[in-house]
């Protein structure tokens, strides 16, 4: 899936299926499913036995990857280097106050990527979990590795 834990290209975990299932994805037609936990894992392991890639008896999840605590104590500093390596890795697709961003081809077509500036909807959460979470794993079948 796209929003999972673990880096692009490797399977998700189970509970990147629960969290989606459970959670939805911000401004998109994805919204949160309201099922009893059975009823989740079997949507999880249907959703799952829709993809090719599970049905090898030797498919596995791939470890997902855990935030580290904060090293940055200097919010401006640590917003300063943020902003220039969104510049440096990011701006080339996603678009900025600085440029149009151009988009990349993608497992699911050509995608625009969406506009890095205030009130961006999050699909995959705003808390900083979450959005450590989509840097560090990148998202699957995207330029956003």
């Amino acid at each position: 899936i796209m929003f999972a834990s673990v880096k692009a290209g490797e399977l998700a975990t189970d509970a990147d299926y629960v969290r989606v299932i459970t959670r939805g994805l911000k401004g998109t037609n994805m919204l949160a499913l309201p099922l009893e936990p059975k009823e989740v894992e079997a949507v999880t392991q249907y959703v799952k036995s829709l993809s090719a890639k599970w049905t090898d008896p030797s498919a596995k999840a791939g470890t997902p990857i855990t935030a580290a605590a904060d090293p940055w104590t200097d919010e401006a500093a640590a917003v300063a280097k943020g902003k220039e390596l969104v510049k440096a890795h990011c701006a080339s697709c996603h678009a900025t106050a600085d440029n149009e961003g151009t988009g990349s081809d993608s497992s699911y077509g050509f995608l625009k990527a969406p506009k890095l500036d205030k009130g961006l909807a999050l699909k995959a959460g705003d808390a900083p979990a979450d959005i450590y979470r989509v840097i560090a794993a990148g998202l699957g079948g995207t330029a956003m590795t």
